[in-house]
């Protein structure tokens, strides 16, 4: 039986100048807000691992914890000599994906057929979201893996009826899972969908997209275990990571967050910004249901894209950082609101005054809603950029006072920061002692 998306045997309707021009204005003046988002230290724990990590790739000692992001940290290898630190090697490779979320998030969702209003919109709030707009300027892989996948899923879709682009998303959807390799769970539908397309013409071309798919994660992670200090001490690291995530960071933890308020977060309020998600939440969940009333294909594409990591989060990730995961999915609620706001404008404009006005309807009550969420982020985008991180902070306060030939004691849990900042110093773990 055919899947519901015959539509993507046929391009979408070619985009007008003004379109166009409106879509590099755009772009241009998302990519000054995402230079505005950079943060001159790092603050986080894995920041500092990625960045030790792009200095001596070490898996087995968490530089970077497993399984590594291989190809994350290889892009970060490759900036390194532009740069001037390998802090800032990986914030360049998120600073490049951040400013390619728009247009690729556009792109995908005019392939899915919705309207450029709702494609245009749906993606203008998706970067703004407080979420999206602030890890934009760090040092995670997280942007990196999502404007991957984006990336990936669009060229996929568009591979239903072009051959070249099916196997380029087959390479793309490689290097998203090499940069995390949750991302696979983003491209099972697209990959099913245009495989089964191209299925019909040549299963020479399916086999060929599988085993270039393979080979590229293989060659990722066989790699990072190669290239680490041993591949038993690889091994044995993730082998740790899997029982920490089993028995501390997820909701099978002894003691941890119940199941019921961890969906409500993953799903409910993944965006965060106060009462912002309610009404995210709101049109989304409209989006959804009048997709199914309508049997709007590229709701379900969307849905079956982006849902099943959600789904994945709820249960299997760290219920502490729901905010920085859910920037991989966070497309969906924001692709989902613009579609609602398109048809409940349509639905005020009918036998009423608004008539034609209802697009300007759905434009406005975006824009507010992305406004909304600019004024809500702007004040921890300025904390950041204004202050030193206190680990930081901490340890040049080591480097300012504390001898070079003195050894630095230091707790555990700033190893990471210590290995990364401290690397020419004698910094050894307290807790040994």
């Amino acid at each position: 039986m055919a899947p519901p998306a015959h539509f993507l045997l046929e391009p979408p309707r070619p985009l007008t100048l003004p379109q166009r021009r409106l879509l590099w204005i755009t772009v241009a003046v998302i990519m000054t807000t995402r230079f505005y988002a950079l943060a001159p230290t790092l603050w986080d724990l894995d920041e500092a691992q990625f960045a030790a990590g792009v200095r001596e790739f070490n898996v087995g000692e968490h530089q970077p914890h497993p399984p590594g992001f291989p190809l994350f940290i290889l892009a970060a290898k490759i900036v390194r000599p532009f740069v001037a630190d390998e802090f800032r090697a990986c914030q360049t490779v998120t600073l490049l994906a951040a400013c390619a979320l728009f247009p690729l998030a556009f792109s995908l969702a005019r392939e899915l057929r919705f309207s450029f209003w709702t494609s245009y919109l749906g993606a203008l709030l998706f970067v703004f979201f407080p979420n999206v707009w602030f890890y934009g300027g760090t040092a995670f892989s997280d942007i990196a893996g999502t404007a991957a996948v984006l990336a990936a899923a669009w060229l996929l879709f568009r591979g239903c009826r072009d051959a070249r682009f099916y196997f380029a998303g087959a390479v793309v959807l490689g290097i998203a899972a090499g940069i995390r390799g949750q991302a696979l769970l983003f491209g099972l539908a697209p990959l099913a969908v245009s495989s089964w397309f191209q299925l019909r013409s040549s299963w020479r071309r399916v086999v060929g997209a599988a085993l270039i798919l393979a080979a590229i994660i293989g060659a990722s992670y066989i790699g990072a275990a190669l290239s680490s200090a041993s591949v038993s001490g690889y091994q044995r690291s993730v082998e740790g990571t899997q029982g920490w995530v089993r028995n501390v960071a997820s909701v099978f933890a002894r003691g941890g967050p119940r199941l019921p308020g961890v969906m409500a977060d993953y799903l409910l309020r993944p965006m965060s910004g106060g009462r912002l998600p309610l009404v995210v939440c709101t049109l989304a969940i409209i989006g959804l249901l009048a997709g199914a009333i309508h049997r709007q294909g590229g709701v379900w594409l969307a849905v079956a894209t982006f849902l099943p990591f959600a789904l994945f989060g709820c249960f299997m990730l760290d219920p502490y950082s729901v905010h920085r995961y859910a920037t991989s999915y966070l497309f969906l609620w924001a692709l989902l609101a613009a579609y609602a706001a398109e048809l409940l404008s349509k639905l005020l404009g009918r036998g009423s005054l608004l008539g034609r006005g209802s697009l300007i309807a759905q434009v406005v009550l975006m824009l507010l809603i992305t406004a909304r969420c600019i004024h809500w982020t702007i004040p921890a985008i300025r904390e950041v950029r204004a202050t030193d991180s206190p680990t930081h902070a901490a340890m040049q306060w080591l480097r300012a006072r504390v001898p070079a030939h003195q050894l630095v004691w230091i707790h555990g849990s700033l190893i990471p920061f210590a290995r990364y900042e401290l690397a020419d110093r004698d910094a050894r773990r307290a807790n040994d002692l």
